[in-house]
């Protein structure tokens, strides 16, 4: 595989997983809030831990993945 291409493919599943991280971080307590639930702080955490996780990786696959 050409390096060209491994950047390309770093860069798309860094945007990837910061897209993802996005839509969990909006969308999961939007469902909770429509189903009438409220979000405990449990969930809030998990819910913040796992998006900034996310995203942490993808800005750093794309960091990687740059051209000098």
């Amino acid at each position: 595989m050409r390096e060209a291409t491994k950047r390309r493919a770093t860069r798309r599943a860094g945007e990837f997983l910061r897209e993802y991280a996005l839509l969990i971080a909006v969308f999961y307590p939007l469902d909770v809030y429509l189903q009438s639930k409220g979000l405990t702080g449990g969930e809030v955490v998990t819910t913040l831990v796992i998006s900034g996780t996310l995203w942490t990786v993808g800005v750093v696959l794309d960091v990687f993945s740059a051209d000098d």
